[in-house]
């Protein structure tokens, strides 16, 4: 099929901006009017795709909007639908060439919200695409799903990073609501539940730290069948026995036992051994006994280096399988932003179904394809249950 372009006539005028909103109801924000222009559910999802994944082929933006029409069908509609955006909003949103992305001056509100959220604990609350509904599209569900998801991560990293300021700087009634909206996006989360926990606290309210932790406790038990971590009943234990003690709603320097895992003593040849694998781009395994460090190890080793992704293991994750794996995709794809071709994204599907059909392989080819799925971004993975065997794997105990 022919590939989409835009005359050089229908240019947007030097200077002219607008803004596509993607959070809540879909609408065109045009900067120099001010007008607003509120979208259709095809239009939202067409402007979706091309600023999220573009640059990007027209066929495929056409065959996920009109998956059952004819090829050169599918084009026209594309084409018409583009015109009438053109029209209607005053401004080119497409730029020129055989790949569709978002024109110079063309922008998303996601950025901005992401920016907002240090500053205001209630910004980025509205959801992806609103409450649009494409069940009738079931490729483009897959996607709007997947898109979702990844907005909820970076949202949560953001929230995550707003919530641990706060802490820092002692707002720790602030810090609360920014802990808050993270168990609100993932009840399961043990490391957002410490961090409400922590807070209340030092904000000297143990009742409540201790509350928090029953409901943490009973919900893992009802859904999964498990108990808390290690870590997160020490936290509880450490809160009760100073439940009898007065804390200031603001304390100068924080017990070490609460804020991080003590003082790193005796670990460099671990250390030494982990950069060495990752300089020869080795995979390696971290394995000891719970509660001997193995967390604050990975985390100083994670810290110096940048663009690495880390996902945890959580408690049920062995009654799904490849739960580890998929939440680590879905990290690196939030994170760095990959482009898939169509053989890797059928690979991948076996284990993220939100990317589509998935390769037809069992047994033995299933493994081995699985294994030879490489993305190219640095990963961690840390987690008590984490235990998968690395042919050139480094083991520390």
């Amino acid at each position: 099929m022919p590939a989409l372009t835009v005359s050089a006539a229908s240019a947007m005028p030097a200077g002219d901006r607008g803004c596509v909103h993607l959070l809540g109801w879909p609408c065109l924000v045009r900067a120099d009017a001010g007008a607003t222009v509120r979208l259709s559910a095809k239009d939202a999802a067409l402007l979706a795709v091309v600023a999220l994944d573009g640059p990007i082929a027209a066929d495929r933006v056409a065959a996920l909007i009109w998956p059952a029409v004819e090829g050169r069908k599918a084009d026209t509609n594309l084409r018409q639908r583009l015109f009438r955006l053109r029209r209607d909003s005053g401004m080119n949103l497409i730029a020129n060439g055989a790949l569709l992305q978002l024109a110079p001056g063309v922008q998303t509100d996601l950025p901005a919200a992401l920016a907002q959220i240090a500053a205001d604990e209630d910004a980025g609350r509205e959801q992806f695409l609103g409450d649009l509904d494409f069940e009738d599209l079931p490729e483009l569900a897959n996607w709007v799903r997947m898109a979702r998801a990844r907005w909820h991560e970076q949202r949560d990293a953001a929230l995550a990073a707003a919530a641990a300021q706060c802490e820092a700087d002692g707002a720790i009634a602030r810090g609360l609501v920014y802990a808050q909206r993270l168990i609100d996006s993932d009840p399961l989360s043990e490391h957002a539940q410490r961090r409400c926990m922590r807070l209340h606290y030092l904000r000297g309210d143990c009742s409540a730290a201790i509350a928090s932790f029953e409901r943490f406790e009973r919900r893992l038990k009802d859904e999964l069948g498990t108990r808390p971590s290690a870590e997160t009943v020490e936290l509880i234990e450490t809160i009760e026995r100073g439940a009898t003690a007065l804390l200031p709603a603001r304390r100068t320097v924080v017990p070490a036992s609460l804020m991080r895992p003590p003082r790193l003593v005796g670990r460099s040849a671990e250390s030494a051994a982990m950069a060495r694998a990752w300089t020869g781009q080795r995979a390696f395994a971290l394995l000891g006994e719970a509660g001997i460090g193995k967390t604050r190890l990975l985390q100083d080793f994670a810290a110096r280096r940048d663009g690495l992704v880390s996902v945890q293991a959580r408690p049920g994750d062995a009654g799904i399988a490849y739960a580890l794996l998929a939440r680590l995709l879905r990290a690196v794809f939030a994170g760095h932003g990959m482009a898939l071709t169509g053989a890797r994204r059928q690979e991948l599907a076996l284990v993220l179904p939100e990317l589509g059909s998935a390769a037809a392989l069992a047994g033995e080819a299933l493994r081995l394809l699985l294994l030879q799925v490489d993305c190219d971004a640095p990963v961690q993975k840390s987690g008590d249950r984490c235990r998968n065997r690395c042919p050139r794997g480094l083991e520390n105990q």
